[in-house]
């Protein structure tokens, strides 16, 4: 069953298509990454085929807010 789903992510991949195992991974750590006040207003949208990380924000104030923190909330998710 696992030769299967590296068979598959490896297509997709090649397809443009992300890995949804990242996704799902970012999803679990971002809490403990970003803190309870900016994991209740913003959650792990998807993740580009570039590897952007989209983010979706309660708010506008939110959105501005995350942009400012991106370099250190990209390094908290890189070290969990």
């Amino acid at each position: 069953m696992e030769r299967l789903a590296g068979s598959l992510r490896g297509a997709l991949r090649s397809a443009g298509v992300p890995d949804a195992g990242a996704l799902a991974e970012v999803t679990r750590v971002w809490p403990a990454a970003v803190g309870d006040a900016i994991a209740r207003a913003a959650w792990p949208r998807r993740i580009t085929s570039d590897g952007t990380l989209l983010v979706a924000a309660a708010s506008a104030t939110w959105a501005f807010e995350l942009g400012l923190l991106a370099d250190e909330i990209l390094a908290k998710l890189a070290a969990a």
